[in-house]
C-alpha cells in the first residue's frame, strides 16, 4: 500500500510530465518541489541531489557548447549522455527505489512481475527538455497525427503477434488490478524519459547529421540493445518498436507527445492482449 506522502511525490512527478506539454511554466516549479519532497520522506538522499544538481546543469549547459571547440563540445554532450544511461540503469548512488508489489502475475500464462518505481529515471525527461530549449513542446495532436498513431499501433501489434510462433509472447487477454498504477508509472516515467532521450535528444541531433532514415534506424538499433536484459529476440523486437517510434517522431515533425503515446500504445497493447512481462 503507498502512503500518502510517496503517492502526492509521485502524483506530483507525473503531473510535472504532463505540465511540461500543456503548463510549461509552472513544470520547473513541480519538479523542485517533488525533489524536496522525496528528500524530505527518504527517496532521495544528498548525494542523489547532488547528481541530480550536475546533470541539470549539464543539460543547461549543452546549448552553449555550439561556441566550443568540436572535442569540447562532443565531450560535454558525452557526458550528458553518460548521466543518462547511468541514471536510466539505475546505476548512481543516492536514490531509494520504493517497492509498489512484487512478484504478482498477470495469469498462470506470465512470468512474476514486480513495480518499483525510482525517481532517477523520469529526471531524463525534463533534462532533455532543458537541453533542447523545448519546456514548451507541443501538445496538439491533430487529426493527421492520430492517423499515424493508429495505423503504427496496428503494425506493431502484428509485431507483437509475430512474435508468438517464437515462444516471445502468448496470447493472454486481460486486464490484472495493478494495471492503473502501471499505466500512470509506464506512461509518464517511462515511455516519457526514454522517447526524451532516443527520440528527442539522440535522434533530433542524428537528424542533423545524416539523413533521417538512418538516424532512425541507428537510435532504433540503439534502443534495441538498450534492452538487452530481454534476451537477443526481445532486443530485436525491441529494436523494431524503437524504429516504430522514431518514424512517428520524424512524420509528425518532432512531436515527443506523438512518441510517447505510440510507445506507451505499444506496452499497453502488449499487457491487454499478450502474456506480460514474458511467457511462463
Amino acid at each position: 500500500m503507498v502512503d500518502t506522502l510517496t503517492l502526492v511525490h509521485f502524483l506530483l512527478l507525473g503531473f510535472a510530465v504532463v505540465a511540461s506539454f500543456r503548463f510549461p511554466l509552472i513544470a520547473p516549479s513541480m519538479v523542485l518541489t517533488s525533489i524536496g519532497l522525496a528528500h524530505y520522506i527518504g527517496l532521495i538522499d544528498l548525494i542523489g541531489i547532488i547528481t541530480l544538481v550536475v546533470f541539470y546543469s549539464l543539460a543547461w549547459y549543452l546549448p552553449k557548447t555550439e561556441t566550443l571547440n568540436v572535442w569540447l563540445r562532443r565531450a560535454v554532450h558525452g557526458c550528458f549522455i553518460l548521466m543518462c544511461i547511468g541514471l536510466a540503469a539505475h546505476a548512481f548512488p543516492g536514490f531509494n527505489k520504493y517497492v509498489v508489489f512484487q512478484n504478482l502475475q498477470k495469469s498462470n500464462l506470465s512470468i512474476p512481475y514486480s513495480l518499483i518505481l525510482s525517481i532517477d529515471k523520469v529526471h531524463i525527461f525534463f533534462a532533455v527538455l532543458m537541453a533542447v530549449r523545448t519546456f514548451h513542446t507541443s501538445y496538439v495532436i491533430n487529426n493527421r497525427v492520430a492517423q499515424y498513431l493508429i495505423l503504427t499501433v496496428i503494425l506493431l501489434g502484428l509485431l507483437q503477434y509475430a512474435s508468438i510462433p517464437i515462444g516471445l509472447m502468448k496470447f493472454d487477454f486481460g486486464l490484472p488490478q495493478w494495471t492503473p498504477i502501471w499505466a500512470f508509472s509506464n506512461l509518464l516515467f517511462t515511455s516519457a524519459a526514454e522517447e526524451a532521450f532516443f527520440r528527442h535528444y539522440l535522434q533530433r541531433r542524428l537528424h542533423k547529421r545524416m539523413p533521417p532514415a538512418l538516424a532512425i534506424i541507428i537510435v532504433g538499433v540503439l534502443f534495441g540493445l538498450a534492452h538487452f536484459a530481454g534476451g537477443p529476440i526481445f532486443m530485436i523486437l525491441a529494436a523494431l518498436a524503437g524504429i516504430g517510434y522514431g518514424t512517428i517522431y520524424y512524420l509528425t515533425g518532432g512531436k515527443l507527445l506523438a512518441a510517447i503515446l505510440i510507445h506507451f500504445g505499444f506496452n499497453l497493447t502488449h499487457l491487454i492482449l499478450f502474456s506480460y512481462p514474458l511467457p511462463l
